[in-house]
């Protein structure tokens, strides 16, 4: 769309209010400290809120400028995949006693998880299939992504002529 200035206003608008939720959330006398939101926790739930303001100020500019629709088809379906992985890791990680102790490496392990859980849930909605897996795939792979890249920069030189 070629409007950078949106995007700049709508991501210093996010900032200002994730320094904001910052200092409301995270000290031990925070705003939701009462209800055990506080520290690294609250430094979590602060960037949720911060990430879906971004995300719904993105979609209502693009709706705006070039008529999109807020959500999409495939938006809550990738919600629902999410949700269902946040809460398998939550309780892989707080209510089991697997992970007592949550070090470095463990959040190797349940990043391996979380996007198992992630991709399964999308495949059993039919968001993701055998084309979006090599796709991912061949990511792993620099030079078949580099042919990728070519490929689609000479595809778009062609159309602009």
């Amino acid at each position: 769309m070629d409007k950078p200035r949106i995007l700049l206003k709508i991501t210093i608008v996010t900032a200002l209010i994730s320094v904001a939720l910052n200092f409301l959330i995270i000290p031990k006398d925070g705003l939701l400290s009462p209800f055990g939101i506080q520290g690294p926790t609250g430094a979590a739930v602060t960037g949720v809120l911060t990430a879906l303001i971004w995300f719904f100020g993105l979609r209502i500019a693009a709706k705006k400028y070039a008529g999109l629709t807020i959500l999409q088809s495939h938006t809550p379906r990738h919600i629902i995949a999410s949700l269902g992985m946040g809460v398998v890791l939550y309780l892989l990680g707080f209510r089991t006693p697997f992970f007592s102790v949550i070090h470095w490496y463990h959040l190797i392990v349940l990043f391996g998880i979380g996007l198992i859980i992630y991709l399964g849930i999308l495949f059993l909605l039919k968001e993701f299939d055998k084309q979006d897996f090599d796709f991912f795939v061949n990511i792993l792979r620099p030079k078949k992504m580099l042919k990728y890249v070519k490929s689609e920069l000479k595809d778009e030189m062609k159309k602009s002529k």
